[in-house]
């Protein structure tokens, strides 16, 4: 007979997420509830650097938060919406108007060409399961 462990499943809360990103003035609502990207208006004064390092750490912030949820996959969305509010807010302090424009410039990571400096992206967006537990010859209570 096999030993049965229960494991416990955290689940980022893509919804919550959403609404966080609505509330912070990343993206909004369009007339059919789609949400959609939208420039960062208070940043355009930042340099291209400051804008990708604000981005990132937003985005370091929810992958490291949430690495071990078994729904990470789905943040995909949740990371494509920072990159486009990016990309949109990059548009509007280099005059750019289009995502697109952005793109063609920048390139898909938004590359600083002075300091190098681009917009993180996940290797993979698969679950993590790296659960490092220490042996039972390290542990304080043993020694």
């Amino acid at each position: 007979m096999g030993v049965c462990v229960s494991k416990r499943m955290l689940k980022a809360p893509n919804n919550k997420l959403i609404n966080v990103l609505k509330k912070g003035g990343f993206i909004r609502q369009n007339k059919l509830g789609k949400y959609i990207p939208q420039a960062f208006t208070s940043m355009v004064n930042l340099s291209h650097y400051e804008i990708i390092s604000f981005y990132n750490s937003k985005i370091h912030g929810i992958f490291n938060f949430y690495g071990f949820a078994s729904n990470r996959f789905s943040l995909g969305s949740v990371l494509w919406l920072l990159k486009a509010s990016c990309a949109l807010t990059l548009a509007r302090k280099f005059k750019l108007r289009t995502m697109r424009k952005v793109f063609i410039k920048f390139g898909s990571n938004l590359k600083c060409s002075e300091t190098e400096k681009e917009l993180y992206r996940p290797s993979s967006l698969k679950v993590i399961h790296d659960f490092k537990a220490e042996s039972k010859t390290n542990s304080p209570i043993n020694s």
